[in-house]
C-alpha cells in the first residue's frame, strides 16, 4: 500500500488500482518457456556473487539467450551509468519478450506462462484480468508498445552519502501530460508544485530493531543530516 501512496505521489497522483510484483526469477522462467530470446549485448558482462548465486558470463553481439543468461543481462550493474542501463536492458528484454508472445504458437504455451505467473508474480489483478491482458498484449504492435524512464539525474557525492536518481520536475510533468494525459498538481495560485513532501515538515520516530544500541541514534544523525529535521527515537524496543 505504501509503494503504490509513493509511485501516485511521484506520477502526480495518477490513481493506483492494480499491482504486479515480479521477482528477477520471472525473466529466467519466461525465456526459457519461448525457447530463449535474441538479444544484443552491449559489452563483455562479467560478475560472480555467491551469496546471491548470481554467475554472469557474457560475451558482446547479438546472440540467443537462454533463462539463466538472460537473467544475468537484467542484473548486472557494474558499469558507468550504474542502474541505468539496468532498466535499458530490462526494456528490451519486455520488447523482446513481448514479440515473442505475439506468436501463435505461443497459444500452445500459455499453460505454462501461468505456471510461471503463479510462482514469480503477485498481483491484486483476478485471473479473468490477468487473461484479457494477455488476450489484448499479444495484439499490441511492437510500435504501439512503450517504456519511459522518469527525466532525472545522479545525485552528486556532496548531496546523499548514497547514490540516488533525482527527478527533473518539470520534465516529468511532461512526460505524465504526454503519456498519461495527467497534469502536474497545482497550488493555490495556479503555478504547477512537487507532489513530494518538504522533509522538513515531515515526523520521523525511529524504533530501534537491530540489536544495535546506537543504531537509532547513528540513524536520527543520518536523517538530520539529509534534511529531516523532526526526528525522534523511540525509546521502546519492538517486541
Amino acid at each position: 500500500e505504501l509503494a503504490a501512496e509513493v509511485v501516485s505521489q511521484t506520477l502526480n497522483g495518477v490513481e493506483v488500482d492494480r499491482y504486479v510484483r515480479i521477482s528477477t526469477g520471472a525473466f529466467r522462467d519466461l525465456v526459457d518457456v519461448v525457447g530463449g530470446v535474441e538479444v544484443f549485448v552491449p559489452q563483455v558482462m562479467k560478475y560472480d556473487d555467491n551469496t546471491q548465486k548470481l554467475h554472469i558470463d557474457l560475451k558482446p553481439g547479438l546472440q540467443t539467450l537462454n533463462g539463466k543468461q538472460a537473467e544475468g543481462l537484467v542484473r548486472f550493474r557494474h558499469e558507468d551509468v550504474g542502474d541505468i542501463g539496468r532498466t535499458q536492458r530490462e526494456q528490451t528484454l519486455m520488447k523482446v519478450l513481448q514479440k515473442k508472445f505475439q506468436n501463435p504458437l505461443m497459444l500452445a504455451r500459455l499453460p505454462e506462462v501461468f505456471s510461471v505467473m503463479q510462482k514469480h508474480i503477485d498481483s491484486n489483478l483476478s485471473l479473468g484480468e490477468m487473461l484479457a491482458l494477455v488476450q489484448f498484449g499479444m495484439q499490441v504492435k511492437p510500435n504501439q508498445f512503450q517504456m519511459v524512464m522518469l527525466p532525472g539525474r545522479f545525485s552528486m557525492p556532496d548531496e546523499f552519502p548514497l547514490s540516488y536518481w533525482l527527478m527533473d520536475r518539470t520534465a516529468t510533468n511532461k512526460v505524465m501530460k504526454t503519456y498519461f494525459e495527467v497534469e502536474p498538481p497545482m497550488d493555490s495560485a495556479g503555478i504547477d508544485t512537487p507532489s513530494a513532501t518538504n522533509p522538513a515538515d515531515v515526523k520521523i520516530v525511529v524504533q530501534n530493531a537491530s540489536g544495535d544500541p546506537e543504531g537509532s541514534r547513528r540513524m536520527a544523525d543520518y536523517l538530520i543530516q539529509v534534511g529531516f529535521a523532526n526526528v525522534e527515537i523511540e525509546s521502546e524496543s519492538p517486541e
